[in-house]
């Protein structure tokens, strides 16, 4: 993943903007888009206000190839248009793919979603090695994330008192469960954070809990010694999945993924499960999420 440059933009592992053959005269934050409840007062003036919900943003871009000659600006759009077309992520339902930022003044931040349109504007100075063009790319939620993901990896610890005592008559079962250490995971942004959780087994009813609240979100299934899986709360995923893709959305119990979101600050974290070999793992990932990029 390449370092980017004040003035300079990522996407499908091809930079766009200061000192390439794509430069980027004007870039524009569109506001979120909002979903918005009203409903109007019965009988009289006003509108009474309801749930309104954040949806993603418009990001508009004035480009510009800038080349030696005709040729050499013909194949500097036919790269970026091939990056900005993503048919992978566009024929994928729920696919969404990563726009690297790093405008004049800022860190580098990330944003999911799809590019959508790429006007040529002008194609007048085409043999002069220059074109100008318009595209838009439009966001899966409004937030901007910190370009580099936070991870954690937990261990179950064995639960005090408890164990197999010798001699003991197979089937073994095991009833109560193991915690992990606690961890705290800090979002350093202002806005809610989505985590990535991963279970490595072999274990049975793998989960994590939010020491605060007290509130586990938890798989009751049992992973073998060569299965995982992911539970994605990221608003465009919202999936539980074995690492063979099949779904286990239907054993997953706790609060709606959408409701399983790291707050600004520090979480503490346990993560729970049944494993008997102590080789079950659970690793968390992580990005900072701002409001303003």
């Amino acid at each position: 993943m390449a370092e980017l440059l004040e003035g300079q933009w990522e996407i499908g592992g091809l930079v766009f903007g200061a000192g390439q053959g794509v430069i980027v005269p004007d870039f524009t934050i569109g506001g979120a888009d909002i979903t918005a409840g009203d409903t109007p007062v019965p009988g009289g003036d006003g509108r009474v206000f309801g749930y309104d919900y954040a949806g993603g943003r418009s990001l508009a871009f004035t480009l510009a190839v800038d080349r030696e000659d005709g040729a050499t600006a013909r194949a500097a759009w036919n790269a970026f248009a091939a990056a900005w077309n993503a048919p992978q992520v566009r024929l994928s339902p729920r696919a969404v793919t990563a726009l690297r930022i790093r405008d004049h003044g800022m860190d580098t931040v990330v944003v999911y979603g799809r590019p959508r349109r790429l006007d040529p504007v002008s194609t007048a100075l085409l043999d002069r090695g220059t074109v100008a063009l318009t595209a838009s790319f439009e966001t899966a939620d409004a937030a901007f994330y910190s370009d580099t993901e936070h991870q954690v990896t937990l261990d179950l610890l064995p639960a005090i008192g408890e164990g197999l005592i010798l001699p003991f008559t197979l089937p073994a079962v095991l009833t109560d469960l193991g915690d992990s250490d606690t961890t705290f995971l800090t979002n350093t942004g202002d806005a809610p954070a989505w985590p990535i959780i991963t279970f490595l087994g072999p274990v049975t009813n793998p989960g994590v809990r939010l020491a605060a609240t007290g509130t586990t979100l938890q798989l009751t299934t049992t992973l073998a010694f060569d299965q995982t899986a992911t539970v994605d709360t990221r608003p465009w995923a919202r999936t539980a999945l074995r690492n063979d893709g099949a779904s286990l959305a239907g054993t997953l119990t706790g609060p709606d993924l959408a409701d399983f979101a790291l707050p600004p600050g520090s979480t503490e974290v346990v993560f729970r499960g049944q494993d008997l070999t102590g080789d079950a793992r659970c690793t968390i990932a992580w990005r900072d999420a701002r409001s303003t990029p």
